[in-house]
């Protein structure tokens, strides 16, 4: 039963990381939904040789330090999520998520932001709500419009 549960996590694992591979692609030139300065792509190209030559810790850090002082850049946020993910790290996974679906729904890529909101929606119920206010509150405002 653990190996089954182990191998459901990696499968799982593997479709959230191909689908934020193909949404923020590797280059420089596709990092972005969102503006990134070039300390973040080389901070996130840093983390990324840090997750893929095993050092979840170091990776870790990395995308949060990142995080911290670019709070914008979407990237660094998925990845960051990526890498809570597959520590089985729900609560700081469905943070990370929240804000890319957040800063999706800024940027008006609303089949994006439902990716990761259907996404954080099975890991926390608290980031789920953060997600569903500011949908309502975009409702609202073109509600005003019409």
């Amino acid at each position: 039963m653990a190996i089954k549960n182990t191998l459901l996590m990696a499968v799982a694992f593997i479709a959230v990381l191909a689908t934020a591979l193909i949404i923020f692609g590797h280059d420089e030139t596709h990092m972005g939904m969102a503006e990134i300065i070039t300390d973040d792509v080389e901070s996130i190209n840093k983390a990324r040789h840090l997750f893929w030559s095993g050092d979840i810790n170091k990776a870790e850090k990395l995308y949060q330090d990142v995080t911290e002082n670019s709070t914008g850049n979407i990237n660094a946020w998925g990845e960051l999520g990526n890498v809570y993910y597959i520590q089985a790290k729900w609560p700081q996974a469905a943070k990370a998520y929240a804000e890319v679906a957040l800063q999706l729904i800024e940027i008006n890529d609303l089949r994006q932001a439902d990716y990761y909101h259907r996404l954080v929606s099975r890991m926390d119920r608290e980031q789920t709500e953060r997600i569903n206010e500011r949908l309502r509150q975009l409702h609202k405002a073109t509600q005003k419009e019409s």
